[in-house]
């Protein structure tokens, strides 16, 4: 039995000899050999990203045998990508790890919009899964145990801020009005660059754009919340290809074009609950975007996020016992997002028809009225403050439901999101004025607000030489 033993681990030191991890893991099946599967129930695309990664104990083939069979070791024949130690170690100080890149995105979300009421009650009697999924705007795919990536001292809320476009005269805006609708609570926001307004955003996939798929609403400098089924299709199994966001996109009334007044913003990654993506859990259909920053010459600024510009709401920790949601502030809930039937308007809830029920530890049945579109839009309270998204819908019982932020929700969503040591947004203004060929006067009456002695003295400058 020893010298058994003895032989065994010879041979993997060997093997594990063979890596350099300084040169990258190759993902060429037929170079690396097939997926190997940690004890902590990570599939990693080849034993060279594992031993890369410090893990010593493995097994061949993948932890959940032919359900993972994508993450193949000969998934990629031939090919010329290597991982390297920077892709790997990239989100480590959160305790994620590299498992594979993917190369397959879903085309479509699966719908929500009448779900079975079974999908959405706890599953006692199912083995979860307290893993972390997070896939990069690359294909990426990095996992990690859930307690290992929430911080430690979380507060029970954050603090809403309005950003730069709240320090900006509103007189210097554009002014517009927009249809109310009739018969049912729902009506277009009419002037979507107000605050928090201005921080919800229409998501725009590879495959489409300008059509109301998902929406997303700012919580952080750098990130948004939404669902879990607008960033993970679990029909398919596959991520779900969000490029961008335009926060406070509109609809113009005299031209019908769409707008959008702040740009947008390249996503740079997402991050959601495993326990959603391998069991399609509703109480944990809820995803975190980061975006990547963006230098803004039209603002005079470089490293900008879209929370900096449009600012972002806050989070609060929602009340309830270990079996029950009871919070008497999710009367005042309203959903505002992008509902497909409204192609590119903004259009909020208003008040719901009664108050919301609970569905279980951290989920909620609501009746304000919602429209696929508007999956991923927040449960936001008068002042502010985000409590849930919402995810799903039900015909026959005429209710809406999503995810509410209590317990390890919470606490992940606002490590997810940064909050836990987020940095005030410092831009140096310029001596110059960068204003003058910005066309959209949202972005131009920012710019000038921040670049404001440039834009004075060349404006006094053009004047004298008049």
């Amino acid at each position: 039995m020893r010298k058994t033993l003895l032989f065994i681990l010879s041979s993997f030191t060997c093997v594990a000899s063979q890596y350099d991890c300084n040169a990258g893991c190759s993902l060429d099946g037929s170079i690396m050999g097939p997926s190997v599967c940690d004890d902590d129930g990570f599939t990693y695309q080849n034993a060279c990203v594992a031993w890369c990664q410090g893990v010593t104990k493995f097994n061949y083939g993948s932890c959940e045998g032919m359900n993972e069979s994508r993450l193949s070791g000969f998934d990629f024949p031939g090919s010329a990508d290597v991982i390297t130690m920077d892709v790997m170690n990239r989100f480590a100080h959160e305790s994620f790890r590299f498992v594979t890149k993917r190369v397959k995105f879903a085309t479509q979300l699966d719908d929500y919009e009448d779900v079975v009421e079974s999908d959405l009650v706890d599953r006692l009697d199912v083995p979860l899964h307290p893993h972390v999924l997070r896939i990069t705007s690359e294909g990426y795919e990095f996992m990690a145990p859930l307690e290992s990536t929430a911080s430690t001292g979380i507060p029970n809320s954050s603090v809403a801020n309005e950003g730069l476009a709240g320090q900006v005269d509103r007189k210097l805006l554009r002014e517009r009005n927009l249809i109310v609708i009739g018969t049912d609570s729902r009506s277009v926001v009419p002037d979507t660059t107000a605050f928090p307004f201005r921080a919800i955003g229409s998501a725009d996939y590879n495959y489409t754009k300008g059509t109301s798929v998902c929406t997303v609403t700012m919580i952080s400098r750098s990130s948004a919340l939404t669902a879990g089924h607008c960033v993970w299709r679990t029909s398919t199994n596959e991520p779900l290809p969000m490029m961008k966001v335009a926060p406070g996109r509109y609809v113009d009334a005299s031209t019908g074009s769409m707008i959008d007044p702040y740009g947008t913003w390249d996503v740079d990654y997402t991050t959601t609950f495993r326990e959603y993506k391998d069991s399609k859990d509703g109480n944990f259909d809820m995803a975190v975007v980061t975006f990547k920053p963006s230098n803004r010459p039209d603002l005079g600024c470089s490293n900008v996020y879209p929370g900096d510009v449009v600012g972002f709401v806050g989070i609060d920790r929602v009340l309830g016992t270990s079996s029950v949601v009871n919070d008497p502030r999710l009367a005042a809930l309203i959903v505002t997002g992008y509902p497909s039937d409204y192609f590119g308007k903004m259009v909020t809830s208003n008040a719901c028809s009664r108050e919301a029920l609970s569905g279980g530890s951290h989920y909620i049945w609501h009746f304000c009225d919602t429209v696929a579109g508007m999956s991923g839009s927040s449960f936001l309270l008068p002042n502010n403050v985000a409590v849930g998204v919402h995810a799903h819908g039900n015909w026959v019982s005429s209710r809406n439901g999503g995810a509410v932020l209590k317990d390890k929700l919470y606490d992940s969503v606002f490590t997810w999101a940064g909050l836990a040591n987020q940095q005030a947004f410092v831009c140096s203004a310029s001596n110059t004025c960068p204003c003058s060929s910005q066309s959209n006067p949202s972005q131009r009456a920012i710019c000038w607000f921040i670049n404001f002695r440039g834009c004075l003295r060349l404006a006094l400058e053009s004047a004298n030489r008049i």
